[in-house]
C-alpha cells in the first residue's frame, strides 16, 4: 500500500496530488493518514479532507493541524491494523446503537440475544439512567478511548498537545469481616506510611483506604 510519513495506508494506494483541509497541495495529508490509523474518515481525497479533519477533532479533542507519523515496525503495523479494525467495529456499533438497543429490548425475556438487565436506576425526574442504550454507549465509548490510548502508546507522536491519559479507579474490598483479627490496614500502610508510598511509586496509582477500620484509633482522622 501507499506510505505517508511511514504509515502504510492500504486504502490510499496511488493517491497523489490531493488537497488537505487547509488548501495545501501535496501527497496524502497527515490528518488523513492519522485518521486512517484511527479507523475514521475517508481515504484522504480532496472531497473528504474536511470531513476527515472534523472526524479527527471529534475523536481527539484538542487535535490540531497536521501530525507527522513516523515509520512503524512490521509488528507495530500489524497491531495498529488490528486496532483499526476494532475501532471501525465500535464506530459502527455506536452509529446504530439506539436502533439495536430497541431491537434487543423488544425481544421477549429469555431470548438468547437479550442479555439480562440490572435493576433500574432513576434520576430525580423519574427518567431511567441505566437503559440498555446508555450502558452500551458508555461501554463502547470507553473501549474506543482504550483503543486510541493504545494507538498513542504505539506512536507517541499521535498524542495531541495537552492530551492526558484517563484516570481510572478500582475498588478492592478488604475482607475484614472474614478475618477480623488480621491487621490489613497496618499491612497496607506500613510504618509511617512507608509501604503505601512504595506501592504508589511502584504502580503509579494513588491508594485511598475507606470504610470501617480506615480511621486511626483515637485519632478521629481518616488515613487517606
Amino acid at each position: 500500500g501507499a506510505e505517508n510519513g511511514g504509515l502504510r495506508n492500504p486504502d490510499a494506494a496511488g493517491t497523489t496530488g490531493t488537497t488537505n483541509a487547509n488548501g495545501d497541495s501535496g501527497a496524502l495529508s497527515a490528518d488523513s493518514a492519522f485518521a486512517a490509523a484511527l479507523g475514521i474518515g475517508g481515504a484522504g481525497t480532496a472531497a473528504t479532507a474536511t470531513s476527515t479533519t472534523d472526524a479527527l477533532s471529534a475523536a481527539l479533542p484538542g487535535m490540531g493541524g497536521g501530525t507527522a507519523v513516523p515509520a512503524l515496525t512490521p509488528e507495530q503495523q500489524t497491531q495498529l491494523t488490528s486496532l483499526q479494525s476494532h475501532q471501525r467495529t465500535i464506530n459502527s456499533k455506536l452509529s446504530n446503537l439506539e436502533v439495536e438497543a430497541k431491537r434487543v429490548d423488544d425481544l421477549p425475556h429469555g431470548h438468547p440475544d437479550r442479555s439480562p438487565s440490572p435493576p433500574p436506576i432513576y434520576d430525580a425526574m423519574g427518567k431511567r439512567k441505566n437503559t440498555r442504550a446508555v450502558r452500551w454507549r458508555e461501554r463502547y465509548t470507553n473501549e474506543r478511548q482504550d483503543i486510541l490510548e493504545q494507538m498513542m502508546d504505539l506512536n507517541p507522536t499521535m498524542r495531541p498537545a495537552g492530551w492526558k491519559r484517563r484516570q481510572r479507579s478500582r475498588k478492592i474490598r478488604i475482607p475484614i469481616e472474614e478475618h477480623p483479627n488480621y491487621n490489613f490496614i497496618g499491612l497496607i500502610i506500613g510504618p509511617r506510611g512507608k509501604t503505601q508510598k512504595e506501592l504508589e511509586a511502584r504502580t503509579g496509582c494513588k491508594i485511598a483506604i475507606r470504610g470501617k477500620g480506615s480511621v486511626k484509633e483515637g485519632g478521629g482522622a481518616a488515613r487517606r
